[in-house]
């Protein structure tokens, strides 16, 4: 495997950095940096830089620099890597993701914040529609329970942070799509019902987190940062953003990491309303890329998609196989048999991974990988996941903000992708860019496994062969 640049690789960090990195790391001075770069452009290696240079700075404080990444398993590998690449003095630089730093900052202030299971969060937003309902027809409830629940989590808390007068406000567009004052004040009022179920229930769901967390910080529970670098910005919230830009206070240095497909952002806002458009000290990274081509077109032809409709044919090449399979549980043992192929052509099985949509469908997995004699390991234990040796076992949401040379998919099904319940195109939308971000998280090989006939229509089609 070559050198590892994102944070689901174990291989050295140190390398030379190319001319847009230098740009970025040279940018000093109080203000976020933004830095946009494709898959494998060397963004996470910056971030590992960029940490490095703190640490020669003799005003160097371990604890006093932060680094936040997509999530737990993304979080562990960056640290692991960390370590590895520029020594134990960074051991205590504090490296998490945002849900598990929220946890810590409310613990700090005493704050309670139990999760909620899915299935009380679930009956909580049904019973806050319900009472809504009572009141009179209105049609913003006749919309899909999951369009709702994503208007709450992304908007009424992620972009207004609750507040009714923002979410009425907001500029709407791409992925939000236009929804008049009489709906968007319906939605407000089911978020309050939703919200006041969670409240004296004790519950928080994580979209909570971030704004509890600037409370929290308000509160004087945590003193602000020398550094904050954000791996990965472009799976958070205006809330997560901004709650990470209050860290960085009052030295206000920030180093935002995104996808450069992510404009302005991919959940609908413009930077500034996080305070992070700033002129001058934004870049992009146009340096060499592991990723192949062809990998790229089949992602940006899904990421078309999400606004045009149907994706555009590709051409069929051999770094994209599909391997249609004729009953549901053949799929596991089809993927299994990729594996081993990928790993007799001298790919190491720590570089790569199998995804499915939903983690109960984790087992079969193992189960057809261990009867091929191939180790593997789950998400249960992020700082375990960081030293595996074995294929990675992940579902559609873990993945995020890791990458491998590898990735298969498994259940690439019709009524999976989207799902049966995917009634509303919303829950369509989100389905397609779930789908599209576990495709683009390889940078050599990607297997679509699918039942014969049953082919997600998520999933671009071939040319038909030249004459």
């Amino acid at each position: 495997m070559g050198e590892g640049v994102e944070s689901g690789r174990m291989s050295d960090a140190r390398h030379p950095l190319d001319a847009g990195q230098a740009r970025a790391l040279a940018m000093e001075g109080a203000g976020p940096v933004l830095v946009r770069g494709g898959p494998s452009s060397g963004r996470t290696a910056l971030a590992l830089a960029r940490v490095e240079k703190s640490v020669l700075q003799s005003s160097f404080v371990p604890e006093r620099t932060l680094v936040l990444c997509a999530g737990p398993l993304s979080a562990a590998c960056f640290r692991r890597r960390l370590v590895d690449a520029v020594g134990d003095v960074t051991a205590s630089v504090v490296v998490s993701d945002f849900a598990g730093l929220c946890r810590s900052l409310l613990a700090a202030a005493d704050i309670p914040a139990r999760p909620v299971p899915d299935m009380f969060r679930e009956g909580f937003l049904l019973d806050a529609i319900e009472v809504v309902r009572r009141r009179g027809a209105r049609a913003a409830l006749e919309r899909s329970p999951t369009f709702i629940a994503d208007e709450i989590a992304q908007v009424v808390k992620g972009r207004a942070l609750g507040d009714r007068r923002t979410y009425l406000d907001v500029e709407r567009g791409g992925r939000f799509r236009p929804l008049d004052v009489r709906d968007r004040e319906t939605l407000h009022d089911v978020y309050l019902e939703y919200q006041k179920r969670l409240d004296a229930a004790g519950y928080v769901d994580a979209e909570d987190l971030p704004i509890r967390g600037m409370k929290a910080l308000d509160g004087g529970a945590q003193p602000g940062y020398d550094l904050v670098v954000i791996d990965d910005g472009q799976f958070l919230s205006r809330a997560s953003l901004l709650l990470g830009r209050a860290l960085a206070q009052p030295g206000d240095r920030v180093m935002l990491l995104l996808d450069e497909s992510s404009r302005p952002h991919p959940l609908g806002f413009p930077m500034r309303e996080a305070g992070l458009e700033v002129a001058g000290r934004s870049l992009e990274l146009v340096g060499a890329k592991r990723v192949d081509p062809a990998l790229t077109a089949f992602v940006d032809a899904m990421h078309r998609a999400e606004e045009d409709g149907a994706p555009a044919p590709i051409a069929d090449v051999d770094v994209i196989e599909r391997v249609a399979v004729p009953e549901f549980l053949e799929q596991f043992s089809a993927a299994s048999r990729i594996v081993k192929q990928w790993m007799a052509a001298g790919m190491k099985a720590a570089s790569i991974a199998v995804v499915t949509r939903h983690t109960r469908d984790l087992a079969a997995a193992a189960a057809a990988l261990r009867a091929q004699g191939i180790p593997a390991t789950g998400a249960e234990d992020p700082e375990r996941f960081a030293v595996r040796e074995g294929v990675a076992l992940l579902d559609v949401d873990d993945i995020r903000g890791l990458r491998f040379d590898g990735v298969v998919v498994v259940g690439v099904n019709d009524g999976t992708w989207p799902d049966v319940r995917s009634v509303d195109v919303a829950d369509r939308f989100a389905d397609r860019r779930r789908l599209r971000v576990a495709a683009s998280r390889a940078d050599v090989r990607l297997a679509i496994v699918h039942e014969a006939g049953r082919l997600s229509p998520f999933i671009p089609p071939l040319k038909p062969p030249a004459a």
